[in-house]
């Protein structure tokens, strides 16, 4: 579990701080996969202040100045950064939790399958999610109101299984603590 944990941090700050700066302000920010504005429309070159949509999408593809940002969005950021990244922190998730679950009696006899839903759900989730990026950055012409909305289905599902998966791991380790301590079985 080191390993994960170690692997997760060099990829989340290795492409935060090192990987995407290079590639501008909207790929930094990783836009497509947590923002709900693109940064470089916001001052007002996009529809609706930049807003994340399907339209602004487009313009922000099609803008000439972005074309090596969405190749960098592609490869290295996606393909296989952000791949690599969704596995390590994916198993760091679910193997801590399945770990403390068993160290716990008073939920030691839940099935393992249950401390692993959340961060499946969170791995296929961001694996659909990178596809969808990947598709729609390599091939603008796929870009719909429906694969937008897929796309942003996607994101949602990615941010609050991850997001309970950060969660369940932190009540685990308080619960362990607890049980280590001596107030809980």
């Amino acid at each position: 579990m080191i390993v994960l944990a170690i692997l997760t941090a060099v990829l989340h700050f290795g492409l935060r701080y090192y990987i995407t700066p290079p590639l501008g302000e909207d790929v930094k920010d990783r836009f497509i996969e947590r923002d709900k504005f693109i940064p470089s429309l916001k001052n007002g070159a996009g529809q609706d202040g930049g807003k994340l949509t399907a339209t602004n999408l487009r313009q922000w593809i099609h803008d000439p100045a972005n074309l090596d940002a969405r190749k960098g969005y592609v490869t290295p950021v996606i393909l296989p950064l952000d791949l690599l990244f969704l596995i390590a922190a994916g198993c760091l998730l679910g193997f801590t939790s399945q770990m403390l679950a068993g160290k716990i009696s008073l939920v030691g006899a839940v099935p393992v399958i249950a401390w692993w839903t959340l961060p499946v759900a969170y791995m296929f989730s961001d694996f659909a999610e990178d596809g969808m990026i990947v598709t729609l950055l390599s091939w603008p012409g796929a870009i719909t109101d429906a694969s937008f909305q897929a796309l942003r289905l996607f994101t949602m599902i990615k941010l609050y299984s991850i997001g309970a998966a950060i969660i369940q791991a932190g009540l685990l380790i308080a619960g362990w603590l607890a049980a280590r301590a001596g107030f809980i079985a």
